[in-house]
């Protein structure tokens, strides 16, 4: 889905602060992929 969308959704007048909870997210996925070690065979 495409920024602006979300952005709307969120009621966000500012695209930049829904980019930050976009980042913070995919931090916390990868730290989750990491200790769980779902990137390993």
């Amino acid at each position: 889905m495409e920024l602006r969308y979300l952005a709307k959704t969120a009621r966000h007048s500012r695209r930049d602060t829904t980019a930050r909870y976009l980042h913070a997210e995919a931090d916390e996925w990868r730290q989750q992929i990491a200790a769980h070690r779902l990137g390993e065979q």
